[in-house]
């Protein structure tokens, strides 16, 4: 049609526009101008992933720093490889003044290690010159009761100014555990004491509010850990016995016992199923007891040597100190199933929720430490390298951590909050962005880097030589004194090469246009 209605000079036009604008299509192409289009269709990938760990998943927790008890140094993340000369045993929560009290030996004394809850610094070390044990806060009059292993002592410290202001002499102690009662006021010491016929009985001796000793309970058997049942008003105490006995609170008389496993230690009161849980050391097994009827509902099987348990009110999980596999085992309350371990310190033993900052602290008795771990969910943020060769090594650096890839993504796992990064050098190329801040909110987010090919140019001012670059392999041009600065490639975004090439077709139809009509 277009060689019979134009003339051969309309024609050549025609073919020259043509050819023009093919041109321009394939350098488009040529300059790798589709790059935009492909880095946004990376990046809607990335933001579609949701990708997010196991730990957020079950919201059992981490370990998110670890505390040197004798310089105070906090380290973040799991660091079992510390060991200090403290060996901590037992923890206690002053909700007066948000302080954790840390019961802990050093040689053949004792050492309490404040520290505050707030910002997990040691605020004081108090040293007691018998070895200690358990350890209490009575929230009547504000002291924190501690008990001496083999001293027969109780150390009163006041934690007004975290001072010891009193002791009181309560017999020979073995295994000894402390234990306040909301019910009536009463701290109850499990203890080995001479009774009336000048024998050595088991049992616990009752203190009041006044620090004043009101009675002893023959329990006949060594006593070690208890806690206290709301709903019915029971103190359940673990015994040599491998039993748990039942004290009632009202008038303090034995009521009965339930036979558990091999060496029961820890024991705790669940307040959102009413179950009593005990960590049977030689068992390794936790058995569950049903408060109501007291009657054992069966066996969980923890790590080894589990000794001391815990309660978080927030996820409803117990936590279990394994102390001969340097775990905590989480159980789901719910099914009394495990859901999940974390591994802290070396021989964990106490553990202790702190309800201001949702935080667990464990002893490690062997490792001088605290693990503190974090019940918030881990959320992952993915870095997704674009434009390097297959096989080449980048970095990040997320909140102090540095992470190095030969693939194309990195990734970290991070509470909510806000985190600095920065991109680590790839020679022969830039990166954008390079660095930033990242804000995690509730949800796992991606971030993708673009790194861009460059050209090093070196000018040459005086006397000029030919030098390898080791890193790179290519020739540079340098001289005594010179400056380099790379020349990132000029890449031009495909919407203005798609705009000049509309254009030109545009134009060739209007002067085709214009040439019919004229003819």
């Amino acid at each position: 049609f277009l060689t019979h209605t134009m003339n051969r000079n309309v024609t050549v036009i025609l073919i020259m526009s043509m050819l023009l604008i093919s041109e321009l299509a394939i350098f488009g192409m040529n300059k790798n101008l589709t790059q935009p289009f492909v880095n946004n269709l990376v990046s809607k990938a990335a933001s579609s992933q949701g990708i997010q760990s196991n730990s957020s998943a079950s919201n059992v927790g981490y370990v998110k720093y670890t505390l040197d008890l004798v310089n105070g140094t906090l380290f973040n993340g799991n660091v079992p490889n510390v060991c200090t000369p403290i060996s901590p045993l037992a923890l206690a929560y002053d909700p007066e003044n948000g302080y954790i009290y840390v019961v802990g030996q050093c040689g053949i004394s004792g050492i309490v290690t404040v520290i505050n809850g707030k910002n997990d610094t040691v605020v004081k070390n108090i040293s007691i010159g018998q070895i200690i044990e358990g350890i209490v806060y009575d929230p009547e009059n504000g002291y924190i009761y501690v008990v001496g292993q083999t001293s027969g002592f109780i150390y009163i410290i006041d934690g007004k100014n975290n001072t010891v202001i009193g002791n009181i002499f309560v017999g020979l102690l073995v295994n000894c555990e402390i234990l306040y009662d909301p019910e009536n006021g009463y701290i109850y010491v499990s203890s080995i004491y001479l009774n009336s016929s000048i024998v050595f009985v088991g049992g616990l001796v009752v203190i009041n509010s006044n620090n004043t000793i009101i009675g002893k309970i023959n329990i006949g058997m060594i006593p070690y850990a208890m806690t206290y049942d709301p709903e019915n008003g029971y103190i359940y105490v673990t015994t040599s016995a491998n039993t748990v006995v039942m004290i009632n609170g009202k008038n303090n008389t034995v009521i009965g016992n339930i036979t558990v496993g091999e060496c029961p230690k820890g024991i705790l009161y669940d307040p959102e199923n009413g179950y009593i849980y005990v960590a049977n050391y030689a068992s390794d097994t936790v058995t569950v007891i049903n408060g109501k009827n007291n009657t054992v509902i069966g066996d969980i099987t923890v790590g080894k040597n589990p000794y001391g348990i815990e309660y978080d009110p927030e996820n409803g999980y117990i936590y279990v100190t394994d102390s001969g596999s340097n775990l905590v085992t989480v159980i789901n309350g719910k099914n009394n199933t495990v859901i999940g371990n974390i591994t802290v310190g070396e021989c964990p033993k106490g553990i202790l929720y702190d309800p201001e900052n949702g935080y667990i602290y464990v002893a490690n008795y062997a490792s001088g430490t605290i693990s503190i771990i974090s019940t918030s969910p881990l959320y992952t943020i993915t870095f997704i390298e674009n434009g390097l060769p297959p096989g080449t090594k980048w970095s990040v650096t997320l909140n102090g951590t540095t992470k190095t890839s030969t693939t194309n993504t990195i990734t970290f796992e991070e509470p909510s909050g806000i985190y600095s990064y920065v991109i680590g050098n790839v020679s022969g190329y830039i990166t954008s962005p390079s660095s930033g801040k990242i804000i995690v909110s509730n949800k796992s987010l991606d971030q993708v880097i673009i790194f861009t090919s460059v050209t090093h140019r070196v000018a040459s001012t005086t006397s000029n030589e030919v030098i390898s670059n080791t890193s790179t392999s290519t020739k540079h041009i340098v001289s005594t004194t010179f400056s380099t600065q790379p020349t990132p490639t000029s890449v031009i975004p495909i919407e203005l090469y798609l705009i000049v090439v509309l254009a030109a077709l545009v134009i060739v139809l209007v002067v085709l246009f214009i040439i019919i009509r004229k003819r």
